[in-house]
């Protein structure tokens, strides 16, 4: 005790800047009171072929409940799952397209999910994911298992429950007004995979089919004062949104990407495709590395080096790949990506949702994505803004404050 209590009376000057006029104690618990509220998950009815690849579905939300939040979907596989590519729920989502009131609000791609993914996720909730979305191997690991037990067990149907990336499904904070959009509908347009091709991981693709799509949104039910505060009072959410530019490049010289981007962005995020990694040689959707699908556990960078370049200016001096691979996700991400997954962020934080840093691409008149190859077979790439823009919701309706 008399050592405790020599601690104590151990105080100097500059203990005034730690425990000064002390504002928090850690042995009371605080908690702040919190509105009432009840969720409830509902599917909803989707329009379409759901049986079909290159099919465009769509799905006008129901106003069931008062907001709408976390939205998955749910899809059926059918055929040999060894011969499904990695992550199929995401490859077979070509594109998700956010509509209100008829106006795009926000489109991605199963590819922008999958890439986000690994950005953002500890290698347990991989895991999770990889079963959720259907992983090819249909293998799940035991999270509690230290040496990473796995059941092998191979079953003749996947069915991949897939969570969009939407801002109003990933921020309860943002969960969609559907109680203040009386005159404007809130639409999901879904377009399908092009062909079985790519969604497998061999060239004896004839064995995927996609059997059923369906939807399901959390809804949340607020009690009568908020809810009233809602319905009769204008709104304005800053979201997260996606804008997406894919450019054809060869040879293992410089090529100059266009970035045709609008409004401010956080990150810029970069993957390569392969002409041995294809619809025609099998396609395996996950692997952004410079080998083909075969080898994609012992591939490197599709790139060697990458340059941004604003309005004539270098934005930064020439990097490695790994800086982009590597050392970025090292300083601003959650997870480590895949190789080939390269990024380069303005944001100190780029995952939260709250604002610390951008680059305002609406002022600049010509920007360019300056990449070199590792390897010939390269033969595009697809650069993802991922950024800021304003949603307005007010006398019943919603719209973007800023279109490009």
């Amino acid at each position: 005790m008399a050592g405790a209590l020599m601690q104590l009376v151990a105080y100097g000057a500059q203990d005034v800047y730690l425990t000064g006029n002390p504002q928090i104690t850690f042995f009371k618990v605080v908690y702040k009171r919190h509105t009432n509220f009840a969720m409830e998950s509902m599917e909803q009815t989707v329009e379409g072929d759901t049986t079909a690849f290159n099919s465009r579905l769509t799905c006008k939300v129901s106003r069931n409940g008062d907001l709408v939040g976390r939205t998955w979907v749910e899809m059926t596989i059918g055929g040999d799952p060894t011969h499904q590519c990695n992550r199929v729920g995401f490859a077979m989502l070509k594109e998700v397209e956010l509509r209100i009131g008829g106006q795009l609000i926000d489109r991605q791609s199963g590819t922008w999910m999958n890439v986000w993914t690994e950005l953002t996720k500890s290698s347990d909730q991989k895991r999770l994911l990889d079963v959720m979305v259907g992983d090819s191997t249909q293998r799940r690991v035991n999270l509690s298992d230290d040496h990473g037990v796995v059941n092998t067990t191979v079953t003749g149907i996947t069915t991949a429950h897939v969570p969009l990336q939407f801002s109003f499904c990933r921020n309860p904070g943002l969960a969609l007004p559907l109680i203040a959009l009386q005159y404007h509908e809130v639409e999901l347009v879904l377009t399908t995979a092009a062909n079985a091709n790519a969604v497998s991981k061999t060239t004896d693709a004839v064995d995927v089919k996609l059997s059923n799509v369906s939807l399901w949104c959390d809804y949340i039910f607020l009690d009568t004062e908020e809810r009233k505060t809602f319905a009769q009072n204008p709104h304005e959410y800053l979201i997260e949104t996606v804008q997406t530019v894919t450019s054809s490049i060869s040879g293992t010289n410089q090529n100059s990407i266009r970035l045709p981007f609008n409004h401010p962005v956080k990150e810029l995020i970069w993957v390569a495709s392969h002409s041995t990694n294809t619809a025609t040689t099998g396609d395996n959707f996950s692997n952004y590395s410079a080998k083909g699908a075969a080898n994609a556990a012992d591939g490197v960078n599709s790139l060697s080096k990458g340059l941004l370049r604003l309005n004539g200016q270098n934005r930064f001096s020439e990097r490695e790949a790994t800086y982009f691979n590597d050392i970025q996700p090292y300083q601003h991400h959650t997870g480590c990506p895949a190789t080939g997954i390269n990024c380069y962020s303005f944001a100190l934080k780029p995952e939260e949702h709250q604002p610390s840093g951008t680059c305002n691409f609406s002022r600049i008149d010509n920007a360019e994505l300056v990449v070199t190859p590792a390897a010939s077979t390269v033969t595009a790439i697809t650069v993802f803004a991922h950024g800021y823009n304003v949603l307005r919701v007010a006398s019943g309706m919603g719209g973007l404050a800023y279109s490009n």
